[in-house]
């Protein structure tokens, strides 16, 4: 009962958790959004999946989130925020990928995970540049 109790605690952490990491993301990301998320297009946009999830990392490392449960929730929820109804299958994927090393993906991780920490030491007087470019120019 008390594991129950603990998990849904993470769920709700996480989920608290993935609503600030959003909140980063979506001035980049405006020119993309649609119908209460982000044209589904971008799902297999190996640039902007590996930036999110390095983006993601940057976040948990920063507020120092380590349980790996809460972490794997946390990814699931920002991706579920973003693509409504495909969540798990898009952190599935993006998983699939950083095991697999797939070189877009994993040349966008770090530059997500090191852009978010200097959106960070900026104190949110910066935004996301790589991302807001990629799009505005892809899409």
């Amino acid at each position: 009962m008390f594991e129950r109790f603990r998990s849904a605690k993470k769920v709700l952490r996480a989920d608290k958790t993935a609503q600030h990491i959003i909140s980063f993301l979506e001035p980049c990301l405006i020119l993309v959004w649609a119908d209460g998320g982000l044209n589904p297009k971008l799902q297999s946009d190996e640039f902007v999946l590996g930036y999110i999830y390095g983006v993601i990392a940057a976040f948990l490392d920063a507020v120092k989130v380590s349980d790996q449960e809460e972490v794997g929730w946390t990814i699931r929820q920002v991706f579920e925020r973003l693509f409504p109804s495909h969540g798990k299958s898009v952190t599935e994927l993006c998983n699939q990928k950083a095991i697999q090393k797939n070189s877009e993906f994993a040349r966008s991780v770090p530059l997500g995970y090191t852009e978010m920490i200097e959106v960070f030491n900026a104190d949110g007087q910066k935004i996301l540049d790589s991302l807001l470019y990629h799009v505005s120019n892809s899409y």
